[in-house]
């Protein structure tokens, strides 16, 4: 016989059963962490390293080899200076100024130039003259490959001439009288005698035909002033006679005078290199 079913009374709850989807299940499992990177294989420091060391090799050797390029180049313009100008090329001073130096086989130029030499001879036009302590310094120098052929967009200068050679150039005795002035022994007439004096004067330069001058002259015979009258005829002579060479658009333009000699002043502009050698 078949058990009857169930009947629910009216106090209990009718209950239902009821499908649906439910929860969302819970994934069976986690996904594996991503294994870290696999740092770089040695020899990929390796290949980095050595392109590194081949870019300093070949700046070194580019470095070096425009050091080498300009001492070799100053060297042979030392070389040419003092055969112009009568000195020895181990006491001529050449520097070149700019970097890099080899760009010059491509541009013949150069930034600047220093020259120092401690004696120079200038010869032109039959007039010479020794100057002493020589410093140049030049700048935006042009057809540089032919040293002769040289022009400098500016060029400053300052040289010595020494007490003796000033006298030498003079044909007097020329020495410090310290200070500012100068010491000349000259020969004048007073009242009919012929009396030799030591005249002291401030020098000078007159730039347009590159004269040294004296002026303010004063002298004294035994205690008494000789007019200055008397005076200037006897510098004036002596000025006629110094005539410094013609060194093109290097111009004079000053001078001064110290313990040992005259200290010339010179400037220009588009100066050619051979001005500076006199040839």
């Amino acid at each position: 016989m078949t058990e009857p079913r169930h009947q629910p009374t009216p106090e209990e709850p009718t209950r239902v059963l009821r499908i649906d989807d439910g929860p969302a299940s819970a994934p069976a499992s986690s996904a594996a962490p991503a294994a870290p990177a696999a740092p770089d294989e040695p020899r990929h420091w390796g290949r980095r390293i050595v392109a590194a060391l081949v870019v300093i090799v070949l700046v070194a050797g580019a470095l070096l080899g425009d050091a080498v390029a300009r001492t070799r180049t100053e060297t042979e313009v030392a070389d040419q200076i003092a055969t112009a100008v009568g000195g020895e090329a181990s006491d001529i001073g050449v520097s070149i100024g700019g970097w890099p130096f080899l760009t010059v086989l491509v541009t013949d130029r150069l930034s600047s130039v220093d020259i120092t030499a401690p004696t120079a001879t200038v010869k032109k036009d039959q007039q010479s003259a020794t100057f002493t302590d020589v410093t140049v310094h030049a700048s935006g120098l042009r057809n540089v490959r032919d040293l002769q052929g040289t022009v400098m967009d500016r060029a400053d200068a300052t040289a010595r001439i020494t007490w003796k050679e000033l006298s030498r150039l003079s044909g007097s005795t020329i020495t410090s009288a310290g200070g500012s002035r100068v010491q000349l022994v000259r020969t004048v007439s007073v009242l009919g005698a012929s009396v030799s004096l030591k005249i002291s004067a401030v020098p000078s330069i007159r730039t347009e035909d590159r004269r040294i001058i004296f002026s303010k002259p004063q002298a004294a015979v035994d205690g008494i002033s000789v007019p200055s009258t008397l005076l200037e005829p006897a510098v004036a002579s002596i000025s006629d006679k110094i005539d410094l060479p013609d060194l093109g658009n290097l111009k004079y333009q000053s001078l001064r005078a110290d313990s040992r000699g005259l200290v010339v002043s010179l400037s220009g502009d588009a100066v050619a290199m051979k001005d500076l050698t006199g040839e």
